[in-house]
């Protein structure tokens, strides 16, 4: 790496940690009116502080995102190979979601092969990647649509991830630059709408780290389907 790249993603990293702590006391002096810990407040202040909350959660993801993509730049992803369960990973990242899918009355269906187990190179980056194909999904897919989430061996050493949605879709000319330069705002008509699109960026760049590859297929008007291969010694439990 150059020495002005490192000196970049050094500074990044140190500011990153910076933001934190005023950050954080934000969040809890937020909490602590929102419980009324420190005097009752109205429930139309109530609703202010949830504002708040929702929005310094949002700045918080937008840190984290930014810390790792200054540590891929640096090297510093460090990976944990672990045996992994698939079937309760994609559940535990579907919750974790569940109210953004409701607020939207969008409908999110998995799919598993059945006894999918294997050694990954990091469960924790993998529901990092699900997480924002998740993401993306559930916020260009229009309200009352589909999300779906697909796990399946890939030969016998890897696995595919797909999540499929019922949104706009893509012109032909744009997928691959989702995962470099700019994200959903680079694409047909999620132009209009607002998005940085660092998540898929961030989901390449870990992916390619772990040893596998993203890509997207779609029509435009039918849906999209974001994947990623990883590698996996994968099995059928006996």
């Amino acid at each position: 790496m150059p020495p002005a790249t490192r000196l970049t993603s050094d500074f990044l990293i140190h500011q990153a940690h910076q933001l934190r702590t005023p950050l954080n006391s934000i969040i809890g002096f937020a909490e602590l009116m929102r419980d009324g810990k420190v005097g009752s407040i109205s429930a139309e202040h109530r609703e202010y502080l949830g504002d708040i909350l929702t929005s310094a959660a949002q700045l918080v993801e937008m840190i984290n995102d930014a810390l790792d993509v200054a540590r891929l730049e640096a090297g510093r992803l460090d990976l944990q190979p672990a045996p992994v369960d698939v079937a309760r990973l994609v559940s535990e990242v579907v919750e974790a979601k569940r109210n953004q899918a409701s607020a939207r009355r969008l409908r999110v269906d998995i799919t598993i092969a059945p006894g999918l187990h294997g050694l990954i190179p990091d469960a924790a980056r993998l529901k990092q990647v699900l997480s924002y194909y998740l993401d993306n999904a559930l916020t260009f897919t229009p309200a009352g649509g589909r999300v779906m989430v697909n796990v399946a061996p890939e030969g016998t050493e890897a696995f595919r991830l797909e999540v499929a949605d019922t949104g706009s879709g893509i012109r032909p000319e744009d997928p691959q630059r989702l995962f470099v330069e700019g994200g959903p705002s680079a694409a047909g008509s999620f132009h209009k709408q607002q998005g940085a699109g660092l998540g898929l960026i961030l989901a390449g760049c870990i992916v390619e780290l772990l040893g596998g590859r993203v890509g997207v297929q779609s029509t435009p008007g039918q849906g999209s389907t974001f994947f990623a291969v990883l590698p996996c010694i994968v099995a059928k439990n006996p």
